[in-house]
């Protein structure tokens, strides 16, 4: 960020928690990458709001940075401001009757146990998942087929000039990891609407986590690397393609669980990067299924890498066709009817596919067409 920007924003927002070239190993589980240029750290929508307007009329771009449990940092960010919610107003909870107010920097296992203690749950079988309230809603984070938008009542916070905005939960379309919240959207806040608490509450809790505790890997990592592909398990397909202790740099697929991607000690953003697109790739080759990342990226570029790195084949499809849902899952593109397509299926099989056989089978075709 230019000099000039910097004093200005200083100059602006005196009181602010503004940071220089802070190691991304500080504000990230995974712990790979470089340095952030500025990180700002405001504790209330008072200063956050003209801090958005701030950067947007000086065309600052603005990444938000949450727990940083499912980040991967970036070896050199472009002059950006990183804006992380981890303090005053973002990190409180309130509870009013049948509806629960959490900040959008409240770590989700600390949300989970303050409701439990306060009478109401629901929350048993989401309780391991890592991260902060407001990055787990940008994801629709999940687990044992439940979403954190099943207990959701209501989403705050602002877009990117710094104007407010609230959107109650059905206004929203919910997916398999993914929301219809507006790109940019800074969210501040959650509502949540939570039945009562079991009487085991607690020990379901406890029980979660300690699952958690024995089955996924400890160290320098940020959660399951890849989404999956529909009812197939990434960590399975990654097993089976042979990715298990894949390496790169000091970057490695983990022996325990192979949908984990482990920092030994010193992976830079380009080690993570590189070995994310070979689990990519080999899983492709070997089951026709191209997995898609579940981890965010601070490098805007990082992303348009990946896909480029591996591209997925795109399909020609009738409006009507069945497979369309199974496709997308499994990470194909379907081509519009203009484009060019790597595959016309003019026929779908007879008996229903699942997504494994439906990889299977398209890798069989497109290699028989080649």
């Amino acid at each position: 960020m230019q000099q000039s920007i910097l004093a200005a924003l200083k100059a602006e927002f005196p009181g602010l928690s503004i940071r220089e070239n802070v190691p991304w190993r500080e504000v990230t589980s995974l712990k790979a990458g470089g340095t952030i240029p500025v990180l700002a750290e405001p504790g209330d929508d008072i200063v956050l709001a003209p801090l958005l307007h701030f950067c947007h009329n000086r065309h600052i771009p603005v990444l938000v940075l949450g727990n940083g449990s499912n980040t991967v940092g970036a070896d050199a960010l472009p002059e950006a401001l990183v804006l992380r919610l981890n303090h005053g107003n973002f990190v409180r909870i309130c509870f009013a009757r049948d509806r629960i107010v959490a900040g959008a920097g409240v770590r989700w296992k600390d949300f989970v146990r303050t409701c439990a203690e306060h009478g109401f749950g629901g929350l048993a079988p989401l309780a391991g998942i890592p991260g902060q309230v407001g990055g787990l809603l940008m994801m629709n984070a999940g687990a044992h087929g439940a979403a954190i938008s099943d207990f959701l009542y209501e989403v705050c916070g602002f877009d990117r000039t710094g104007e407010s905005c609230s959107l109650m939960k059905d206004e929203l379309r919910w997916e398999y990891r993914h929301t219809s919240i507006p790109a940019g959207t800074v969210v501040t806040a959650a509502i949540f609407k939570l039945p009562p608490a079991a009487p085991d509450e607690q020990e379901r809790i406890t029980g979660e986590l300690r699952n958690r505790g024995t089955t996924q890997p400890g160290g320098l990592n940020a959660g399951c690397f890849f989404r999956n592909a529909g009812n197939e398990s990434a960590g399975k397909l990654i097993d089976e393609a042979g990715c298990k202790g894949l390496t790169v740099g000091d970057a490695t697929v983990s022996d325990l669980h192979a949908n984990f991607i482990l920092n030994r000690g010193h992976a830079t953003a380009q080690d993570v990067l590189e070995l994310m697109i070979q689990v990519r790739r080999k899983v492709a080759e070997h089951a026709g299924i191209y997995l898609k990342p579940e981890v965010c990226f601070a490098d805007p570029e990082a992303l348009k890498k990946f896909y480029a790195a591996v591209p997925a084949p795109r399909i020609s499809l009738s409006p009507d066709s069945p497979l369309r849902t199974i496709l997308r899952n499994i990470g194909y593109e379907i081509a519009a009817p203009e484009d060019e397509a790597d595959l016309t299926i003019a026929k779908c099989p007879v008996a229903p596919l699942s997504e494994y056989s439906c990889g299977l089978w398209l890798k069989e075709m497109i290699s028989a067409k080649k």
